[in-house]
């Protein structure tokens, strides 16, 4: 429990600053030492303790992604947790507004056994593209884009690093 309070705390406290990823990195990777020899359904599963997930879903580490299997026949889960900030200004005498909007994911892979059991796990952070806003005042219309077109899982996959903080080629050895 005092993790978690931790870890909210210091998210708020970090959540404009440059160093964010790698405070979060650090927490992420604390919570994540629990998780080996434990059971993957029941982990992902797991919902964060916000507000958030007493109404909805609020996975603890992120959105399941995708998979794929390993040669040893186990299996890599992807799981993501997206984080939008951006800005906005409002032109004076104009009902438009102006801004932009950042994404950030941070990042969580579980390599998965046969068993059902997670082996190991990998985590990392990985920051999105900037783009630009368009808003109109009095009206739900805005739209930036589409965020999650800046998604490459290549090179996503190079910026988890395992328990031992080894790239997650190690798991295919």
């Amino acid at each position: 429990m005092r993790i978690i309070i931790l870890v909210i705390a210091v998210m708020a406290l970090v959540s404009c600053s440059g160093t964010q990823s790698k405070i979060q990195n650090s927490l992420d990777r604390k919570m994540l030492s629990s998780t080996i020899g434990k059971n993957y359904q029941a982990l992902s599963v797991k919902n964060k303790m916000t507000l958030s997930s007493l109404v909805g879903n609020d996975p603890l580490y992120g959105a399941f992604v995708s998979s794929y299997n390993l040669p040893n026949g186990n299996t890599v889960m992807r799981h993501m947790d997206r984080y939008t900030s951006g800005s906005t200004q409002i032109l004076p005498g104009m009902p438009v507004s102006l801004g932009s909007q950042s994404v950030a994911y941070r990042l969580f892979y579980f390599n998965v056994g046969r068993d059902g059991t997670v082996k190991d796990w990998a985590s990392g952070f990985y920051n999105g593209a900037k783009q630009k806003c368009l808003g109109i005042a009095g009206m739900t219309l805005s739209t930036c884009g589409n965020l999650k077109n800046d998604l490459n899982f290549s090179q996503i996959d190079d910026m988890v690093t395992t328990s031992s903080g080894a790239s997650i080629k190690s798991w295919t050895r």
